[in-house]
């Protein structure tokens, strides 16, 4: 599993080089970095709550 892990991060970094993405908006303040880490922690407590209360909110 962590070889297709790794393989997916490779591929989408490949995919932002080659469409020529102006890496200051990654990193710009509502940018895709910005973005990523709020669904990461959205989906993290949406886990948290289901294991915690044991069904789909």
């Amino acid at each position: 599993m962590q070889n297709t892990n790794e393989e997916r991060i490779k591929q989408a970094v490949e995919l932002l080089i080659d469409k020529n993405t102006d890496i200051s908006k990654i990193f710009a303040k509502d940018g895709l970095l910005k973005q990523l880490t709020k669904n990461l922690f959205e989906r993290a407590l949406e886990a948290e709550m289901e294991d915690h209360l044991g069904y789909k909110k």
